[in-house]
């Protein structure tokens, strides 16, 4: 039954992914600044931390799956960041799950890790020209902000929801 709760939450996040995107690029002093949230990509990661690998392989697969077909333009490329980032955090990041402020990191990293290897690869065939310093500056540091503030959300509505315990008399 509470696979079912992943299930739906999974998809929620996707929803809200797609909706995050609206707000980008955002032009600042004749600047454009391109947000890219990845609400799929912290769940993903956060489930396999904290609860179940499987569960978060499957739910990578699917939504992977969902966003190469909806979003991208060479399918394949969020499915095996996903696999890949969801095995890595379950090698490397489950040492940590006690120090949640180096999950965080980790975590933000791994959304760095996973920006550069979808743009390497559009590169790669194509899709882009790459320039690695406006690349930095105008997509990755504003990704890093918005992703920070959603990893602090989602981790701050996860724990309340996933602690039953919630009394402040608790002892």
């Amino acid at each position: 039954m509470k696979s079912i709760y992943y299930i739906l939450v999974a998809i929620l996040m996707f929803y809200l992914d797609t909706v995050l995107t609206f707000l980008s690029p955002i032009m600042i002093g004749g600047q454009r600044f391109i947000l890219v949230p990845h609400l799929v990509f912290l769940f993903l990661v956060l489930v396999t931390v904290y609860k179940n690998t499987s569960i978060a392989l499957i739910l990578g697969v699917l939504l992977g799956t969902v966003h190469d077909l909806f979003f991208g333009q060479i399918y394949g490329v969020y499915l095996f960041g996903y696999i890949v980032s969801i095995l890595f955090a379950d090698k490397f990041l489950k040492v940590f799950f006690r120090d949640h402020v180096m999950v965080f990191v980790m975590t933000l990293i791994g959304v760095v890790f996973l920006e550069i290897f979808v743009v390497m690869l559009y590169m790669i065939v194509g899709f882009v020209d790459f320039n690695f310093g406006q690349f930095i500056v105008f997509r990755i540091l504003p990704t890093l902000l918005l992703n920070g503030l959603l990893l602090i959300f989602l981790y701050f509505a996860a724990n309340y929801f996933l602690n039953p315990n919630r009394s402040i008399d608790t002892k």
